[in-house]
């Protein structure tokens, strides 16, 4: 939820082989979709688990997501309404993502590696607005 209300929420589907990822806003009265859909790679039923969405302080919306290829993260552009290109983190599978924005405004990005149970951290250098 946005500091101004507005509440986000993802959902996914599964037409094939292929994830595909949702986010919604709701505007009040009804969810609607914002930007288009983002496709996911996928070898395994979990990988689909693996997305996690957060609000910056200045209404930056971040979506992080993991599959099969690897961990991504995107945010939401207001002005094109769609998402930017996804900055791919790892080129390896993860497993669970918590994304978090700490009181300052530094965006937090915590998962797992799958292969070696590691935790891994990381910490997004961003502009202020």
């Amino acid at each position: 939820v946005a500091e101004d209300g507005t509440a986000y929420m993802v959902f996914q589907s599964q037409p094939n082989a292929e994830k595909k990822s949702f986010v919604m806003r709701y505007d009040g009265s009804k969810w609607e979709q914002i930007g288009d859909e983002i496709n996911h790679t996928a070898s395994s039923n979990a990988e689909r688990d693996n997305v996690a969405l957060a609000v910056h302080p200045n209404g930056t919306l971040y979506f992080a997501y993991g599959d099969a290829t690897g961990l991504y993260v995107t945010t939401f552009n207001n002005t094109t309404n769609n998402w930017n290109t996804a900055r791919q983190l790892r080129t390896t599978k993860v497993d669970g993502l918590d994304l978090k924005i700490s009181a300052d405004g530094v965006p937090y990005l915590a998962t797992e590696d799958v292969d070696t149970s590691a935790p891994i951290l990381y910490k997004f250098d961003i502009p202020a607005k």
